[in-house]
């Protein structure tokens, strides 16, 4: 897994972590009026920016980091970290 994933480019790894996000994730933010967007991707470091209801509330810092987080390292790769 590593090995492929080293081999991608900037733009595939970004493609595979906005599918798994736009799958896995925003359909929970859409229901609150919310959303997320993929910012960049630097080394393992996913930039993240929050939209709609989702950027000022206070959960966003929390519990869904923590999930955004978890699905991007399940879903995508383990090593990615996920900041705001």
């Amino acid at each position: 897994m590593e090995e492929a994933w080293e081999s991608l480019t900037k733009e595939e790894k970004l493609a595979r972590i906005r599918a798994s996000v736009e799958a896995e994730v925003a359909p929970f933010l859409a229901r609150d009026g919310g959303g997320l967007s993929i910012v960049d991707l630097d080394g393992c470091m996913v930039k993240i920016a929050y939209e709609g209801a989702c950027a000022g509330c206070p959960m966003a810092l929390s519990g869904t980091l923590s999930f955004i987080q978890h699905i991007i390292t399940t879903k995508v790769h383990p090593s990615l970290r996920v900041c705001v």
